[in-house]
């Protein structure tokens, strides 16, 4: 075969040397995926940047060429590190959302309001402060929902 240098291993009679030419997996021809001329065999298993390869997290088949963007922008399942900077070690999407959550999250350094906001509080920090805050702050917050109380008594009379 013409494609030895190129790895093919066909070994037959002269006369079906050009047939055997014709569908040499070794020849050059025209990738469908990227339009590249090329030796196909080698490119659609190494080089190909449209073949697809399964991603080491999620297992979904994904072009070569958009793996890192995948696993960057759109694979639930890779490692991702806490956006707060907090230092948690690095969790799967769903993990993190349930970390940052505001409500049963347990990132210290998501921005919360303080749960008297309803009442008038205007404070915003870290989870990691709030419960300093309610502690050194427990008089206003019942000053604030006895204003509350009183304007809503007011109404009912």
């Amino acid at each position: 075969c013409n494609f030895m240098t190129s790895g093919c291993t066909w070994i037959g009679p002269l006369k079906e040397l050009e047939n055997h030419t014709k569908s040499c997996e070794y020849r050059e021809v025209q990738c469908a995926q990227c339009g590249q001329q090329l030796e196909l065999i080698k490119h659609e298993e190494t080089d190909c940047p449209m073949r697809l390869m399964p991603c080491p997290y999620c297992r979904t088949d994904v072009p070569s060429e958009q793996m890192q963007a995948h696993i960057r922008d759109d694979c639930s399942e890779a490692p991702r590190d806490c956006p707060n900077g907090c230092g948690s070690h690095p969790m799967r999407q769903a993990e993190l959302d349930r970390h940052l959550a505001v409500i049963g999250g347990d990132c210290p350094l998501t921005e919360l309001s303080c749960p008297f906001k309803p009442y008038g509080c205007s404070f915003v920090g870290f989870r990691k402060d709030i419960a300093s805050h309610l502690e050194q702050y427990l008089v206003f917050h019942c000053q604030l929902q006895a204003e509350c109380f009183v304007e809503l008594k007011q109404q009912t009379e």
